[in-house]
């Protein structure tokens, strides 16, 4: 346990990276459609940004999931860290 827990210090950074990346190809797919975009393309954007599109409009919904991702992260790092630090003892 104590091998993951040295590595997942980076788990909050990794996780908000990945949501990060995840909004970018939504908002390149949605832009690739440019000319045209019809309803259904927003609406398969809008579902892409979720939990983010529930609260906010897309571009702060990037954001949001952001946040929420390197917060959801730090909760399973200090969770880990102290399961780790009650094993050793």
């Amino acid at each position: 346990m104590a091998r993951f827990t040295d590595r997942a210090k980076w788990l909050p950074l990794l996780l908000a990276g990945g949501v990060f990346l995840w909004d970018f190809a939504a908002l390149q797919w949605v832009f690739a459609h440019e000319p045209g975009i019809t309803a259904r393309v927003v609406f398969y954007f809008d579902v892409a940004l979720l939990p983010g599109t529930l609260l906010f409009s897309p571009t702060p919904a990037i954001l949001f999931n952001c946040n929420l991702a390197g917060l959801i992260g730090l909760v399973i790092w200090l969770v880990l860290k102290e399961r780790a630090n009650h094993s050793k003892a």
